[in-house]
């Protein structure tokens, strides 16, 4: 294991993110994620405030780059996919960039280095899943046609690129950011449009964008609330800087060469395979039965009802289908248990409350009054007048 540590920089106090986790942690507790080793051994090396934000990224770029074409039945009699979209808010110079790291420099680092020489050499029949947030929309579309239903993802870590990027018309948009979280369709057609790439196809697109609280602020404007983008979200936070700089105690070496391994070993068989002649051929779709999480959600969509606030009503539903899409990763990390292992399914349910509350409580406090009160006392966010950003 290696010692990680994050440059310091200025910081920007504003709001309390710090407080916030606290305040969750101690509502909602972190149950054990040993059901899952792969990702265990990164949250392990993390600083606890770090392990949430962690945790949904780690989910959110697996479920894209490991388990692409794996589909559950969810409580509404329809197939779903791993769609997740994560956003961490962190204050400047907290750390923001130990998740690029992770997902660039470790992890993934095989496969966004393929990726990069296939985009270099553009040759036809080629898979390529990563993709930066300045693509252009002629370009996206393009490797929408031709992922054949293969997911495709973005990390950026300065949120305010994504936002200029959409001003510009680039190929992020609000529009496909809805779309992807239920795998919805766009249509190519066009003059310049190449005949293997006119037509109707899905969007299966996962990301992890960071930013400061106000330039999330910026980039979540009403329109973004009103219509459902935001709470499609997986909204995180991680700590401000204090007296010490956070220390990651990351897999370096043999060790990670081997979990690199394992990512080898899904890709192949949950998203593509590579021929010998250089062609990529999507995996077959693979069902997976995660009915043993229905309960867990049914009972906690019942609880945020009982709680009261509109706006928790509202969202329950949204947010329980956010937290199953994380199961599905959950669930085959583990190695997809079923009734015998009933201990490891246990474990999974336990982890998919995690990430609902997280999901609901997050995304409340980020568009509506709630924040730990006087007296150190945690009020519950119930929804009701929402937060005045103008200026922001």
């Amino acid at each position: 294991m290696g010692k990680k540590t994050v440059g310091e920089q200025t910081i920007d106090k504003e709001p309390a993110l710090g407080e916030w986790l606290q305040w969750f942690d101690t509502q909602f507790p972190m149950p054990g994620y040993s059901a899952t080793p792969h990702i265990s051994t990164i949250l392990n090396g993390c600083p606890s405030g770090f392990r949430p934000a962690m945790l949904l990224h780690l989910l959110g770029t697996s479920g894209a780059l490991c388990f692409s074409n794996v589909r559950a039945q969810y409580m509404d009699g329809r197939s779903h996919s791993p769609s997740l979209q994560v956003v961490i808010v962190g204050a400047q110079g907290s750390g923001k960039s130990i998740f690029k790291n992770v997902y660039e420099q470790d992890l993934f680092h095989r496969v966004v280095m393929e990726d990069r020489e296939k985009a270099r050499s553009n040759k036809p029949d080629q898979i390529i899943q990563t993709i930066g947030s300045e693509i252009s929309k002629a370009r996206l579309l393009e490797l929408v046609a031709g992922n054949h239903d293969v997911y495709f993802y973005s990390m950026e870590t300065q949120i305010n690129t994504v936002r200029q990027s959409f001003a510009k018309g680039g190929g992020l948009s609000s529009d496909l950011l809805r779309k992807a979280f239920s795998n919805e369709s766009i249509s190519l057609d066009n003059k310049h449009t190449r005949n293997e790439c006119r037509g109707t196809f899905l969007v299966y697109f996962n990301y992890t964008f960071t930013g400061t609280p106000k330039a999330v602020r910026r980039f979540f404007k009403e329109e973004e609330y009103e219509d459902g983008t935001a709470s499609r979200v997986c909204f995180c936070a991680i700590p401000e800087l204090g007296h010490s700089i956070p220390e990651f105690d990351l897999p370096e070496g043999e060790e990670l060469e081997k979990m690199r391994d394992q990512i080898d070993k899904w890709r192949e068989q949950y998203c593509f395979r590579r021929t010998k002649e250089g062609i990529d051929i999507p995996a077959n779709e693979h069902r997976t039965d995660l009915s043993y999480v229905f309960g867990t959600l049914k009972h906690w969509i019942e609880k945020q009802k009982e709680m009261g606030g509109e706006t928790r009503k509202e969202v329950s539903l949204r947010m329980a289908t956010v937290a199953f899409h994380g199961a599905i990763v959950l669930h085959m990390l583990a190695g997809e248990p079923g009734k015998d292992v009933p201990k490891t399914c246990r474990a999974i349910c336990k982890l998919t409350e995690y990430l609902a509350n997280h999901c609901m409580e997050r995304f409340l406090c980020q568009y509506y009054k709630g924040s730990v009160p006087e007296d150190g006392y945690a009020n519950r966010i119930t929804a009701g007048t929402k937060i005045n950003r103008r200026g922001n």
